[in-house]
């Protein structure tokens, strides 16, 4: 494609019923970080123009069937039914978010999957470092996977069952090396405007729950920093090195309800790993994005469908902590064969 003319007609004119070139924003630097744009380049180098987003669409289906093999294997290796890896792959919302939507938070899901999939398989430092570069790979496609990095940091074990942490640190400064060098401080995108207009600043445009809560807009920020922390570093207390799932779905499901973004395809990640942990109450985190994205109905209702989520979710633990009689999270592997509340 020829460069874009400067002039506002001229370039109206040039993109005027192109549906290959129709996006929202297209004089804003992306918000997207290294890896999704890797993953981007990568699919844009084997699909012709011509097919437009069929190429990302195509590739992010044999992600989502990656994952649902991954987590198939995972769960049959530790002696449980690998068809709970179905949680993720027949889920409504992988179905629409993957094959058709092509959201890069399949890339985010699939390497999360991955890095506790490495994790889990055995303390040897080979095993760490490479669950570590899949874990900064799962950052850098998405940034909110930084909330999986209290799985990694076990605090009641040694230092050195915390190796993944910071490969996957360094992983994610590597990716951003080449854009840094190029770009400055636009490598960060419209990530300050997309904060500033979804209401992360002011605590007006999210934090449903919070609001359901009765939290007041000005403490919402900071409240949602203090539970995030909590929820972390509870994790980071409770968790086993070789045992990460149940903590990993707890901290990203947890993000997401603090957070509440109304985008349904924010929830793959905590799909996937919900079918990991065989926790299946966590789907109920995409049902609030779809309801804002397919109605657009007033904000009270979508508040309202984050506190319903939330209480789904509290109420289905604190039944399973009551029939096992054991902490909300384990502090060992799960026995054999052992599976969630329905």
């Amino acid at each position: 494609m020829r460069d874009l003319p400067e002039d506002r007609a001229a370039f109206d004119a040039v993109i005027h019923d192109d549906p290959r070139v129709r996006i929202n924003r297209p004089r804003t630097v992306t918000i997207y970080p290294p890896a999704a744009e890797a993953w981007f380049a990568a699919v844009a180098a084997v699909t012709p123009w011509s097919a437009g987003t069929l190429g990302l669409q195509i590739g992010s289906a044999l992600l989502a069937l990656l994952t649902t093999a991954v987590i198939g294997v995972v769960l049959a290796r530790r002696g449980g039914d690998p068809r709970w890896a179905l949680l993720w792959g027949w889920a409504p919302v992988t179905l629409a978010e993957t094959g058709s939507g092509a959201h890069v938070d399949v890339l985010a899901a699939a390497a999360a999957v991955v890095a506790l999939a490495l994790l889990s398989w055995r303390r040897g430092v080979l095993a760490r470092v490479l669950g570590g570069v899949a874990l900064g790979v799962a950052v850098s496609a998405k940034l909110l996977p930084l909330a999986l990095l209290p799985v990694v940091v076990p605090l009641r074990h040694r230092p050195s069952s915390w190796l993944a942490a910071p490969v996957a640190l360094l992983t994610v400064a590597a990716t951003y090396v080449p854009y840094v060098a190029g770009a400055g401080a636009l490598v960060f995108g419209y990530l300050g405007g997309y904060l500033d207009e979804n209401g992360f600043d002011s605590g007006t445009g999210k934090f449903s729950v919070l609001a359901v809560l009765q939290v007041p807009p000005g403490a919402r920020s900071g409240v949602a920093a203090a539970v995030l922390l909590a929820v972390a570093l509870a994790v980071a207390w409770r968790s086993d090195p070789l045992e990460p799932f149940v903590g990993a779905v707890v901290l990203y499901g947890t993000t997401l309800l603090v957070l509440t973004p109304n985008y349904a395809w924010y929830a793959l990640p905590v799909v996937a790993l919900g079918a990991l942990a065989r926790r299946p109450e966590w789907l109920v985190l995409a049902l609030p994005g779809a309801v804002a994205n397919s109605i657009v109905p007033p904000v009270e209702v979508v508040v309202a469908a984050w506190g319903g989520a939330a209480g789904v979710i509290a109420l289905v633990s604190l039944l399973r902590a009551l029939r096992a009689r054991t902490p909300w999270l384990p502090t060992g592997p799960a026995p054999a064969g052992t599976a969630a509340l329905p």
